[in-house]
């Protein structure tokens, strides 16, 4: 009987292997190649994503294909001729093929789809909680570092954490608001002024939301902001926004508008340092200031969108010397699954107030008292002020008027000099009234002043028609009578 003659296999085309690497070959750790990174990845069935991979680890995919492969051939076959297909020049033909065999666009990823969250077992779907567990078919490039158990609590969060620190109707109106950063979306268009003393919890609040959310999805904004044109790039693809630390005069520039555009839903232009010089951004950034102060804001006329703009919660001293940053490390390690379940509460309490962020009278009362503070001088001359024939009124006695109102609304009052500049550019333009130099003095001296002026005797309407920006009665500013 004769002997069948051995099969040399002279090739087995670059198309091939490429292929190998693919759904076809690999349809549970399939590798694609995306054209705008020059990145090959594949998926990572632990972590549900498709990470990124070096070409000599594609290199070592190949060749365990080779092997693979080889095992399967019948006797026939010379194995020696075909493990001779291994040399560098073959396996570099075959990378650039697979390049070209398994290109994919950014489009084939789904990580920011509108309502849906990416999670390290799977993907949900924010308005009705519907969980897809991760597959391949489910293409994502990262996900928040969170595991979904509808069953997971967070009591220690809850309960001896934010209970210590924040008032209940707080806790609600925290937990609405933050919820957006699970989409990095914030359908409210506000900002969360997280003001208390150091020690009362707001570092450590933030560290548990950035670990949840991932730190490289944590934009932090810096001084830079104001005055380095490339630092708006930084906030690409960003789940919020947050200052971890920031001064009471940060805001206090014109500058500080920014933060309107960042929150306010329109298209920001930030420039980079690539090719194209230029992107663009969506501005709806959830904004989180923490603060040990009450900061003050550059208002610069436009009171009212501020205050549409403001959400502001006062931590208060926790009940005893609990260490906050050891307990929020247990909080990690134990109840992360629990505080994505109080989010997504959130959102749904968000979603059924139509995406808009209610607040209690003592809630909004917050924001006016920042503002008020921030435009005290200002406030003061339009509340307390008005116009009398036989008024009289020195600058000094007008500072000392001012300084009792702050202390009845429990603001800190502005400087002598920075006062009486704003006070006066605002009783010119608002009551028509220049300051003199010839008011007459108790010693005979003359003294610097305004003569028609006078404080309001009570609550009186006023014609704010012409006024530079919103009114006491728009704004919700206090007017005080004269005692």
């Amino acid at each position: 009987m004769t002997k069948a003659p051995s099969i040399e296999i002279l090739d087995l085309n670059d198309e091939f292997w490429s292929l190998t690497l693919g759904p076809l070959g690999g349809h549970e750790t399939p590798t694609v190649f995306v054209a705008s990174e020059s990145q090959f990845r594949r998926y990572n069935q632990s972590k549900g994503i498709y990470e990124p991979i070096s070409e000599s680890t594609v290199t070592s995919a190949i060749l365990a294909n080779l092997q693979l492969v080889g095992e399967f051939l019948p006797p026939r076959i010379q194995l020696a001729s075909f493990l001779n297909l291994k040399n560098r020049q073959r396996l570099k033909g075959v990378i650039e093929t697979a390049k070209d065999l398994l290109v994919v666009g950014d489009d084939f990823f789904q990580d920011r789809r509108y309502l849906h969250v990416s999670l390290k077992n799977g993907t949900l779907q924010l308005d009705n909680l519907k969980f897809t567990p991760s597959t391949p078919g489910r293409p994502v490039r990262e996900t928040l570092p969170l595991v979904y158990d509808p069953k997971a609590t967070c009591p220690i969060f809850l309960g001896t954490f934010l209970a210590s620190v924040l008032e209940p109707a707080d806790v609600d109106l925290l937990q609405r608001y933050l919820s957006q950063v699970l989409e990095g979306i914030n359908h409210s268009q506000t900002i969360l002024v997280l003001s208390g003393d150091a020690g009362w919890g707001k570092s450590s609040l933030m560290k548990l939301l950035g670990e949840m959310v991932a730190w490289n999805r944590v934009g932090i904004i810096r001084e830079q902001l104001f005055r380095d044109e490339f630092e708006l790039a930084h906030y690409h693809n960003k789940n919020f926004l947050f200052h971890p630390d920031m001064p009471t005069d940060f805001l206090n520039r014109k500058e500080s508008s920014i933060f309107k555009q960042l929150v306010g839903g329109d298209p920001m232009w930030a420039n980079t340092r690539d090719d194209d010089g230029r992107m663009t951004l969506q501005g709806h950034y959830p904004v989180i200031l923490a603060c040990n102060g009450k900061p003050r804001i550059h208002l610069d006329q436009d009171t009212a969108a501020w205050l549409r703009r403001l959400v502001v919660l006062n931590l208060r001293a926790p009940y005893d010397d609990t260490h906050y940053g050891k307990l929020a490390e247990l909080i990690l390690k134990t109840e992360a699954s629990g505080i994505l379940n109080w989010l997504l509460e959130g959102r749904l309490k968000l979603a059924k107030d139509k995406l808009q962020l209610t607040q209690t009278p003592e809630q909004k009362g917050r924001a006016i008292s920042l503002l008020l503070a921030s435009d005290s001088p200002s406030a003061f001359v339009r509340s307390s002020l008005v116009k009398k024939k036989e008024g009289l009124l020195a600058v000094m006695d007008l500072y000392g008027h001012y300084q009792q109102w702050c202390k009845i609304n429990h603001i800190r009052p502005f400087e002598s000099k920075a006062f009486n500049q704003i006070a006066k550019e605002e009783i010119e333009i608002n009551l028509g009234l220049k300051l003199r130099h010839d008011l007459e003095g108790a010693n005979g001296k003359a003294r610097r002043g305004w003569r028609g002026l006078s404080l309001v005797e009570k609550a009186e309407p006023r014609n704010t028609q012409n006024a530079s920006c919103a009114s006491p009665s728009e704004i919700g500013w206090p007017v005080i009578a004269r005692n």
